[in-house]
């Protein structure tokens, strides 16, 4: 869980907020900056567009008093603009009363190709105009740009035929600037205070707005660290609450299987107690076998106890368990005449220690109960099959079956079937089975056998 409140603190927390107000306030002044120059470019198109009008009328004016003159027919109109490629001097002349007008410090007068045709009052400026820019002018739009102060228009001269309008040159004005500079300041000066108060208001509800949501969510991070740390104790307690299970099961299952063993030893005791002469070999060798048990019992116990302390982890192999279920039935076996085996041995896979020494706590009482309860010459067999990722395991045997009243539910905690037993031996195997997040079930039970599947999802 992130500490919020912790990691950032009010310094950390401000400089934030001012880093987000400036990104606003450079996102404004962009934004204004591009709405600058386009107030601009419309503030000179107004004054491209006036001259342009202007310059369009005087053009038509002078050509209609030009033919009504009687100079020339206005059958050869046509005619004679088609061959002239230099601007005619009755246009040129016209243009010159331009020059009057306010604010027009020059002008040159450029041919059809682009060529200077003549310059009057105006700076030297261009000699030939770009192939680009005249292109553009003969299609009749005429273009300016503010320079130093100085407007500088293109207006293309156009006469109309009658059928469509002819492109005859170009007039180049220079314009006196200061008028339309005065009003870009004006405009530069609102558009400053409107960014100002932009930058102030905007800013400060963004920074009033960012700091709510950064409260918000330090107040969200501490609900969620203090939800974090009640689920960490219940998880705790949970924790400890499984292990004090999973202690309990095997301490009972461990008192189960010393019981049958101590009640042998103590009877051993009991005969040796009133006629040493009664106690042969072989009472000898049951006591003997009867505290190997018991032995076995405590060691397995204490195996499993240690491993799911957590402090080192390791696996099995199926077939070192298989070796350790062998070891433990097989003698119990031949002690009875019963017919113990184990197949599936060349099953690969590994099971950590801790669900490994359940595993064998677990098959060892079914199969031991099997083997109890079998006569001489039967068979006990432990078959394991693996599909997949799930390991399964039948316990199976041909004693007769459980008792009827045992088939419905096997693991509960009842009287034994056995001469001398607890009748918890099945329950504790379920509860181990449990602890290990593996399933046992009873498979069938008849007067042919009794099998016992348990199942346990292997890596």
């Amino acid at each position: 869980m992130i500490n919020l409140s912790a990691k950032v603190g009010k310094p950390s927390r401000y400089l934030g907020i001012w880093g987000v107000i400036l990104v606003f306030g450079v996102i404004v002044g962009a934004v204004l900056f591009w709405f600058r120059g386009e107030l601009t470019r419309r503030v000179v198109f107004r004054e491209v567009a006036i001259l342009a009008g202007e310059v369009g009328n005087l053009v038509e004016r002078a050509e209609e008093e030009y033919l009504l003159g009687g100079d020339f027919l206005v059958e050869n109109k046509i005619s004679v603009l088609e061959n002239l490629a230099d601007v005619p001097g009755h246009l040129v002349d016209a243009l010159l009363g331009t020059l009057g007008r306010e604010g027009v410090q020059g002008m040159q007068v450029f041919d059809r190709e682009g060529f200077v045709q003549e310059s009057l009052a105006a700076p030297e400026g261009y000699k030939v105009l770009p192939d680009r820019m005249l292109a553009g002018l003969k299609k009749g739009k005429p273009r300016g740009k503010l320079i130093s102060g100085e407007l500088d228009v293109m207006v293309p001269l156009l006469i109309d035929d009658g059928q469509e309008k002819k492109f005859l040159g170009v007039a180049n004005y220079i314009l006196d600037g200061k008028k339309l500079l005065d009003e870009l300041s004006g405009m530069d000066a609102q558009l400053f205070q409107l960014g100002f108060l932009l930058l102030i208001f905007g800013g400060g509800l963004v920074g009033w707005v960012l700091s709510m949501a950064f409260n918000q969510m330090v107040e969200a991070n501490r609900l969620l660290e203090e939800r974090g740390r009640r689920l960490a104790s219940a998880n705790d307690k949970l924790l400890l609450s499984a292990k004090t299970s999973a202690v309990g099961s095997l301490t009972a299952n461990l008192v189960h299987g010393l019981k049958n063993p101590l009640g042998s030893f103590r009877a051993f005791l009991e005969d040796l107690k009133h006629d040493k002469s009664l106690i042969d070999q072989e009472d000898i060798s049951l006591a003997g076998e009867a505290l190997n048990r018991m032995q076995d019992l405590i060691q397995d116990t204490l195996a499993v106890i240690e491993s799911s302390g957590g402090e080192g982890s390791f696996t099995f192999t199926l077939q070192e368990l298989q070796g350790e279920i062998r070891k433990k039935l097989v003698p119990i076996a031949k002690s009875r005449g019963v017919q113990f085996s184990i197949s599936g041995e060349d099953i690969e896979c590994e099971i950590d220690n801790v669900r490994g020494n359940l595993l064998v706590l677990i098959l060892c009482n079914l199969g031991q109960n099997a083997i109890e309860a079998s006569k001489p010459d039967f068979p006990v067999v432990l078959e394991f099959s693996l599909a997949g990722n799930n390991l399964e395991c039948l316990v199976r045997d041909e004693a007769g079956g459980l008792p009827e009243w045992m088939r419905k539910n096997p693991f509960q905690t009842v009287r034994s079937s056995k001469e001398g037993g607890s009748g918890i031996g099945l329950a504790l195997s379920q509860q181990l089975a449990r602890q290990m997040d593996a399933t046992l079930v009873l498979g069938s039970s008849s007067e042919n056998g009794t099998v016992f599947i348990f199942s346990l999802w292997v890596a």
